[in-house]
């Protein structure tokens, strides 16, 4: 058998998944806390940050899809 190469890890790429696992991870308890002592209304802020992350790359991407149905037209 030949020599085996150790496995190096990519740290940048695993650092971004840690990340994402632990936003998730807050996420819910603290929305679980929200709501069990808010209720409801707890989830409308959440909500409202939500859409504005995504309000310019959904409008970006409409713009171009727009753009390339007129193209797709022509």
């Amino acid at each position: 058998l030949p020599e085996a190469t150790p496995v190096a890890a990519n740290r940048k790429k695993l650092k971004l998944h840690a990340l994402l696992i632990g936003s998730f991870f807050i996420g819910g308890l603290l929305g679980a806390l929200g709501f069990k002592s808010l209720g409801f209304i707890t989830t409308l802020p959440l909500a409202l940050f939500l859409l504005m992350l995504v309000w310019r790359p959904l409008a970006r991407d409409a713009k171009t899809w727009v753009a390339q149905q007129s193209v797709d037209r022509s």
